[in-house]
């Protein structure tokens, strides 16, 4: 669900002197509010003019070009031995494949990537 569709209610809440700040109270509380309501802290949202893809945090409003690392979960697939993302949008892949030390085989073809992750090359085992 957009913000704009939102209630009210649940739009980006604003701390008396501005943006809510991460880690606080006020912020803590209107992420789980959303949550509540099926509305992630971060999303990633199409910028339809360049067709690239932001980040969006639904708390304080704030947005990104970089995936913010809470999104980053990639890494965690520890047992991921295959990664295959052909034929998307992509602009990117995020930083945390580089420690999937099980994977043998990473596929991007036909896509947009205008940089791989900094310690790429040091999987060792990917071909």
């Amino acid at each position: 669900q957009s913000r704009a569709s939102m209630p009210d209610s649940l739009k980006v809440a604003k701390a008396s002197g501005g943006k809510l700040v991460p880690g606080t109270a006020a912020y803590n509380n209107k992420r789980k509010s959303l949550a509540a309501h099926g509305t992630p802290e971060w999303e990633a949202v199409v910028d339809a003019k360049q067709g690239t893809i932001f980040y969006q945090n639904n708390v304080s409003g704030d947005t990104s070009w970089t995936m913010p690392e809470v999104m980053d979960v990639l890494g965690k697939a520890a047992a991921l031995v295959t990664f295959k993302c052909n034929d998307n949008t992509l602009r990117g892949l995020p930083e945390s494949l580089s420690m999937l030390e099980n994977l043998k085989t990473l596929e991007a073809k036909d896509n947009f990537l205008g940089k791989l992750p900094d310690d790429i090359g040091s999987m060792q085992g990917l071909r």
